[in-house]
């Protein structure tokens, strides 16, 4: 990291079960492999609170009228008895019925919803004491997840059918509506205004894009091939041109304004690690460390803008061979390398590391009032020449005790491997002992300050592409 700046610390791991609460989440799709438990260990250890998992009508009913349960109770169980609260999908399709595995929504034909409503009330009668949230299909808003194209009012009736089913098995559970592919505004007005409000608890968007923070879709790079001789072209714009935040300001915005006071959720985000990966439309650069860094950037982004929950797509790597009109990406056939464990033998990828430190070091935090700040670039190291304070993206938080946390990134695009600037940061907070946290390279390190009527001065902080975190060091679960 930064030239003087000695590691005393590393954050200390805490699986799920020690923590009482966070707003960390991640996609535990069925592993393809024989044994879940290790996947499923895995995802206890890592210190997520939320995990999103299937209970999939096609799957459980393969069959008409037999219903297996094995796979989600295998799943529900393990989680809820590891402290990680699931939301547990419900799936659209049953080839039984349609003769399709996706995008036919049961409401088509009398038999196919008659069927689909008595799996319904036998699930949510099943999981009545393990399931409090249940999420209503996946990305709806495309195509191929609803077919032939897609129709807002008739998910919305999906949801307002379902949600009653659901809501009368227990009234005490949450429905999870909207799943939407990015932030459709034009479809999540529609969907709001077939009447859906009242039967909602928690709406659910996802975000996939190569900046996470965006530029107005603009992809500030090129990829080539070999991310270590990668070459960045910066485009100049200023944080005020993050096109997510307004996205997300204007969808908060339509959901209080129809009368929804509920959670707003990032459901479902993933970075490949490689280029040869499918389901990625996206561009590059690729690799490991670059994975990592957004899986900070995403999460952190979704939470300062006013997410109650960010989760991360996926645990476990799968591999698919697509049809190609399917295929969402450059590749058709392979693995997706979204996963945060290598498939052949569930090692941990730097992105699991990543995540597992944000849940630690982040756990039990709450926003707060951002603090007045003022940053000075002394070097850009292998940044854009032209950064600038305006360039920067900063954010506070506060730890159960009160005390608050400073953290600021570049929200450019990433690279591999990168050469940090320098800056000065002045900031009105108060620290006694002040620490530097990097949860990529796993280092603590100490900070020299110099306070004044309370504002305090940090001299040639690093800055690069990727959150650090100035905190008291008393408030992180050190090693």
């Amino acid at each position: 990291m930064a030239a003087q700046l000695e590691s005393i610390a590393r954050i200390r791991p805490r699986p799920s079960s020690q923590i009482a609460a966070s707003p960390w989440g991640v996609n535990f799709s069925s592993p393809q492999v024989e044994d879940w438990t290790p996947v499923m260990e895995r995802t206890a250890e890592l210190g997520c609170k939320w995990v999103r998992t299937h209970c999939n009508w096609g799957k459980v009913e393969s069959a008409r009228g037999a219903y297996d349960w094995t796979e989600p109770d295998q799943a529900i169980d393990f989680f809820t008895s590891h402290g990680v609260e699931p939301y547990v999908n419900i799936g659209l399709s049953n080839a039984v019925y349609q003769g399709a595995t996706r995008g036919i929504p049961p409401q088509r034909d009398p038999e196919a919803l008659a069927a689909w409503k008595v799996w319904l009330r036998a699930a949510a009668q099943r999981y009545r004491d393990r399931v409090t949230y249940w999420e209503m299909a996946n990305e709806p808003n495309i195509r191929i997840f609803w077919q032939p194209e897609p129709d807002a009012v008739e998910y919305a009736r999906f949801v307002i059918e379902g949600a009653q089913i659901l809501k009368e098995v227990n009234p005490d559970c949450k429905i999870c509506a909207g799943v939407t592919a990015g932030i459709p505004m034009d479809y999540i007005r529609e969907f709001l205004a077939a009447g859906t409000v009242p039967y909602f608890d928690v709406f659910v968007y996802h975000a996939y894009r190569t900046v996470p923070e965006g530029y107005n879709n603009q992809l500030p790079m090129r990829a080539q091939t070999d991310v270590n001789q990668v070459k960045l072209t910066f485009d100049k714009h200023s944080i005020a041109g993050l096109d997510f935040l307004a996205e997300y300001a204007e969808l908060e915005k339509w959901l209080r304004k129809r009368g929804f006071q509920g959670p707003i959720w990032q459901g479902e985000t993933g970075y490949p690690s490689s280029e040869n990966t499918i389901h990625w439309r996206g561009d590059g650069p690729w690799g490991p460390t670059i994975q990592a860094k957004f899986v900070l950037r995403r999460l952190l982004i979704d939470w300062f803008a006013g997410a109650d929950m960010s989760s991360y797509f996926l645990m476990l790597e799968f591999s698919s061979l697509l049809d190609a009109n399917l295929a969402w990406g450059f590749h058709a056939q392979g693995k997706n390398t979204k996963g945060l464990l290598v498939l052949e033998d569930l090692s941990p990828k730097p992105a699991y590391f990543a995540l597992q430190r944000l849940c630690s070091a982040l756990a039990e935090v709450e926003r707060c009032e951002q603090a007045a700040y003022r940053f000075h670039v002394q070097k850009p190291g292998s940044l854009p020449l032209a950064t600038a304070a305006s360039d920067l993206l900063a954010y506070t938080y506060a730890y159960p005790g009160g005390a608050r946390a400073f953290v600021y990134w570049l929200p450019k695009g990433m690279s591999e491997h990168v050469v940090p600037g320098a800056i000065d940061l002045t900031v009105a907070l108060d620290w006694r002992e002040p620490v530097l946290v990097d949860l990529i390279a796993d280092a603590v390190y100490p900070l020299t300050s110099s306070n004044e009527a309370g504002w305090t001065r940090l001299n040639e902080l690093p800055l690069t592409d990727y959150p650090l975190i100035v905190a008291e060091k008393s408030d992180l679960p050190l090693l």
